[in-house]
């Protein structure tokens, strides 16, 4: 499921701003269906009675589950309610460190996201919410290869708490790959399959990888232009036999405020300490070739001599 994270920018308190959401009656002004005149549903509920606090931080959070309907506008003639109204559903995380109030939605950047977040809050004038981006580029996906292949078992980070653990796939700007990539076991299939698929696609646009922080597993789907999926069903933990409507929001929150942060950090660390940059990226890259190049002759039992010629 991807999500976004977004900054209000109005100096309400969360508390402020649920009240506000759950009590819609008394500002949401009631939109028809052209077709048979009927109410279009207009619906936010708070998903817990108190708020919660996250253990060990100053963080503060509730949930909002919404519905809101719309007409398509090229079937409002169509008698097919199902076909001629759109049902817009999801959640918003809505939390606070007590300064700044803040909101992870699961959607993904985009005006539209931002229409509902706005929707929401009955908010009509500008910069009252903005977008929060994360900068992930294409280098950060070879460099979390290089990890997985070269460091495997080893935590990184100045804390020692994060591990690489497994690369699951890429998206290359044409093509898609499915590819387990692990620091252990027979690699040459899967070092081979994986050179060939990052030499073709030299701008990876996304990774799907396994990684371990604070001895807790995520999966995580990152892309270009601030794409963030959370694989939930990745996940294990102090919080996986919790339930359901509490679990994903303390997942959900734990990425967004440590699990990526910190990820990006060790990866500008390695960059500011010159143990990554384009030189370290080739010389990974040919090192995978030179290990193949190994392996294969290992496997069909060429020794050096035949090889040179000798």
């Amino acid at each position: 499921m991807t999500y976004s994270i977004w900054t209000d920018n109005t100096n309400k308190s969360l508390d402020e701003i649920i009240n506000n959401a759950i009590n819609y009656n008394e500002w949401h002004t009631v939109e028809k269906d052209g077709f048979d005149n009927s109410d279009l549903n207009f619906l936010i509920r708070k998903r817990f009675n108190e708020n919660y606090n996250i253990e060990d931080t100053n963080i503060t959070f509730n949930v909002l589950d919404y519905e809101m309907e719309k007409i398509r506008p090229r079937e409002a003639r169509n008698p097919i309610r199902t076909t001629r109204v759109q049902s817009i559903t999801g959640f918003i995380i809505v939390f606070t460190d007590g300064n700044i109030t803040k909101y992870i939605i699961n959607k993904s950047y985009s005006d539209n996201t931002k229409t509902i977040l706005r929707k929401i809050n009955n908010y009509e004038k500008q910069l009252e919410i903005i977008e929060n981006r994360i900068n992930i580029d294409s280098d950060l996906f070879f460099w979390v290869v290089n990890k997985v292949i070269d460091f495997p078992g080893i935590q990184i980070g100045e804390a020692q708490n994060m591990m690489l653990e497994l690369v699951t796939g890429f998206k290359g700007e044409t093509d898609d790959k499915l590819a387990e990539i692990s620091g252990s076991g027979d690699r040459v299939l899967n070092l081979l399959s994986t050179l060939t698929f990052l030499l073709e696609n030299e701008k990876l646009s996304r990774i799907e990888l396994l990684l371990q922080h604070s001895n807790q597993t995520y999966g995580l789907k990152l892309g270009i232009n601030s794409y963030i999926d959370i694989i939930e069903e990745c996940y294990m933990g102090d919080d996986m036999l919790l339930p359901e409507d509490i679990k994903l929001p303390l997942i959900v929150l734990k990425v967004f405020l440590t699990v990526i942060p910190d990820l990006l950090n060790i990866y500008d660390q390695d960059i500011n300490e010159h143990n990554w940059n384009n030189d370290k990226k080739r010389e990974f890259l040919n090192s995978i070739g030179e290990i193949i190049q190994v392996r294969i002759k290992q496997k069909l039992g060429i020794s050096e001599d035949v090889s040179n010629g000798s």
